[in-house]
């Protein structure tokens, strides 16, 4: 959804549209959900298995002057190092800040690889295909598109 907002200088600037994207992909050890949104600036990069849970979250941002983004905990949870290590791998890839919420199990690298490879691939489908690729949503409502697209394809895995 494009609207506008007025800045400190009296023009209107154009608020970009929030593209989602939420599928999942089966594994031998288990079933992934992801959820993408491109957030204009930045991206926020949901992985679960085992359906909606949200325990952590880390914001990495590429750095001109490091090669290695820094990377900020704004959720904690016992787990952070993946989710961190996660965020920060996007960021060195995509040269973009990520937001990201990495909710799988502990001690399972694999998964975490498959995870890793199969978000690079959908974003740069995503990336490649423009904005008109995947379906805009405001702010608002993707909670709830993200909540019935979770049921379902919950349901598909069953």
């Amino acid at each position: 959804m494009s609207g506008s907002i007025s800045s400190t200088s009296g023009r209107q600037e154009p608020v970009p549209a929030i593209v989602q994207r939420c599928f999942m992909e089966e594994t031998q050890e288990a079933v992934l959900y992801f959820q993408i949104m491109d957030l204009g600036r930045q991206l926020y990069v949901w992985v679960a298995t085992g359906g909606a849970k949200w325990n952590n979250l880390h914001l990495a941002f590429p750095s001109k002057t490091d090669p290695v983004p820094p990377v900020a905990t704004l959720v904690p949870s016992a787990a952070a190092a993946d989710g961190q290590s996660l965020a920060r791998r996007l960021a060195i890839k995509l040269k973009r800040p990520v937001l990201c919420s990495c909710n799988l199990p502990t001690g399972v690298p694999l998964l975490q690889a498959i995870a890793e490879r199969r978000l690079v691939q959908e974003l740069t489908a995503m990336a490649s295909a423009g904005p008109q690729a995947a379906a805009p949503a405001t702010a608002a409502a993707a909670g709830g598109q993200v909540a019935a697209e979770l049921t379902a394809l919950q349901a598909q895995a069953l």
